[in-house]
């Protein structure tokens, strides 16, 4: 076995790290700020709950 065989790659030194095979391109890690979720969600949900609540006692009372 030649020395140039035995060692090839040897030489290259800008990924040193064990390579990774057959991962899924989309299994992303993922970290959310619950708090900033749920305050987001508490923004949007609260007003669009009272939108719904208003339109549907309206609709109610138009057609009741």
């Amino acid at each position: 076995m030649s020395d140039q065989t035995h060692h090839a790659g040897a030489g290259v030194q800008g990924n040193s790290a064990a390579r990774v095979t057959n991962v899924d391109p989309y299994d992303v890690p993922t970290t959310l700020a619950t708090g900033k979720v749920i305050f987001g969600w508490a923004l949007v949900g609260i007003p669009l709950l009272y939108g719904v609540i208003t339109t549907l006692s309206k609709v109610g009372q138009l057609f009741g």
